[in-house]
């Protein structure tokens, strides 16, 4: 059980299932390392960041 102001940190590779048992809605931040981007990158636009990240994975 996780209450407010409580984190779950999750290794990677592991499994996991988070299911809200409330009844006020679950927010979840994902936060993942190591980065994917350069140090300091910055797009303008959700738009330019797709057209990297389609043209990275070409």
């Amino acid at each position: 059980m996780v209450y407010d102001d409580y984190a779950i940190m999750i290794p990677v590779g592991k499994w996991y299932n988070v299911i809200n048992m409330g009844n006020i809605p679950l927010k979840i931040y994902v936060i993942y390392t190591p980065p994917e981007h350069q140090y300091g990158t910055v797009h303008e636009t959700k738009s330019i960041a797709m057209s990297v990240e389609e043209n990275h994975q070409s």
